[in-house]
């Protein structure tokens, strides 16, 4: 990840160093199960984890009250 992704993102930017704040972003985001905790906490009721591309990816979807 710290090698590999900000090599492949030069490919696709003239700006050698846009890309190298991807690298902290992904390993400082929670996991899906942390991430739906956290809905819950502040009050999102329904909350599924939808796994793509086998686990790399996931889509939270939730419901939030009214007031």
């Amino acid at each position: 990840l710290n090698r590999l992704l900000p090599k492949i993102a030069c490919l696709f930017s003239k700006h050698k160093g846009a890309y190298h704040y991807l690298v902290q972003s992904i390993l400082d985001f929670p996991l899906p199960e942390v991430l739906s905790a956290e809905l819950r906490e502040i009050g999102f009721r329904e909350v599924n984890e939808i796994p793509f591309t086998s686990g790399v990816i996931f889509m939270h979807t939730g419901r939030k009250a009214a007031r």
